[in-house]
């Protein structure tokens, strides 16, 4: 399993610049928050969208908010560009969230990821990767469940709409601040 950090989520472009601030929130809403601001780049960071185009993810001017909720097993980090216009949603499902001797959170990033698109179009990817680390013996059977048991509880409990989503980052980012 890999150990993420939320204060370093910049992974798809070489940033010069990036600034980061990272907040514990309770509220209704409990957990960790992290905001990155792309302050400047060296090169933008793109992948390859559902439609086979490039979609750039990582640039100048651009914002990725993430949230590491208290006793759940994922991390959401919302993808902006400049304006505060949303590029997706990605979710990474996670072993277990904990916080480093230095007060950072983090977490065990268990494979299986997914992605919401402005236009509601859910991708669940790295299917192939969850279950090459259960044949490997890298997981357990109970990680693998727990991966694909954490997706569901997604599909219902949080990922319900594209406002949904909207409401609760435009939260998350005032209880940042």
């Amino acid at each position: 399993m890999k150990k993420k950090y939320i204060d370093r989520n910049v992974v798809t472009c070489t940033p010069s610049v990036c600034e980061t601030t990272v907040k514990r929130i309770d509220e209704d809403i409990c957990g960790y928050v992290s905001h990155i601001n792309i302050v400047e780049v060296k090169e933008k960071g793109c992948i390859n969208s559902i439609d086979g185009s490039k979609l750039c993810i990582a640039d100048t001017g651009y914002e990725r908010l993430l949230f590491l909720p208290d006793g759940q097993n994922w991390c959401l980090t919302a993808m902006y560009a400049r304006k505060k216009e949303i590029i997706e949603w990605y979710f990474d499902i996670t072993k277990n969230n904990y916080i480093d001797e230095n007060g950072i959170p983090w977490y065990d990033d268990l494979y299986l990821d997914i992605i919401i698109f402005p236009d509601g179009k859910i991708l669940l990817i790295d299917e192939d990767e969850l279950q090459s680390a259960l044949d490997s013996g890298d997981i357990t059977q109970i990680e693998y469940d727990l991966a694909y048991k954490a997706y569901y509880e997604l599909l219902e409990k949080v990922m319900l709409t594209r406002e949904y989503l909207e409401q609760l980052c435009n939260r998350l980012f005032l209880m940042y601040k």
